[in-house]
């Protein structure tokens, strides 16, 4: 009888074992599947914030490209309603010799041309020969002074 108590011990064991090993798995799988459904809501959360964080870029991409092109819309319509109109340069000698700051003695007095001053001729007032026309070189500086105007603003709102 002995025996049989101990063959009985043994199994009885030998089923706890089992039990426990059956519960471990099964409970094991239990907070995997918990595992995966807290990964897939975050997943799903950081999804939704992905989306709404490119809808956003995307909108502020449009607003820069439309607002470039409603600028480049304006300036061209500028330009055409206003033609280019030549723009002379010269220095009359009717000024009592000033040429600006720049030019004055530490006296204060008018010290003559300077050396910025060589490339700009000076005219009598009401003089036949015009300067040179600089007005396509200022229209020029002003399109491109509008063009990085434009591209600064653009930046600034895809920031």
């Amino acid at each position: 009888m002995s025996e049989l108590k101990l063959y009985f011990g043994l199994a009885g064991a030998a089923i706890v074992l089992a039990a426990f090993t059956w519960w471990s798995v099964h409970e094991r799988g239990i907070e995997h599947k918990k595992d995966v459904a807290a990964d897939n809501i975050a997943l799903a959360v950081r999804h939704t914030e992905v989306v709404k964080q490119t809808a956003a870029n995307i909108a502020k991409a449009d607003a820069a490209d439309s607002g470039a092109d409603h600028d480049q819309q304006v300036i061209d319509a500028y330009v055409a309603a206003h033609p280019s109109q030549p723009v002379r340069l010269c220095v009359s000698t009717g000024n009592s010799g000033q040429r600006g700051p720049a030019n004055q003695t530490a006296n204060g007095g008018a010290q003559g041309s300077g050396p910025g001053s060589a490339a700009v001729r000076e005219v009598q007032d009401g003089a036949a020969q015009p300067g040179p026309d600089i007005g396509t070189g200022l229209d020029e500086l002003v399109l491109s002074a509008a063009r990085v105007a434009t591209l600064y603003r653009d930046e600034q709102l895809r920031q």
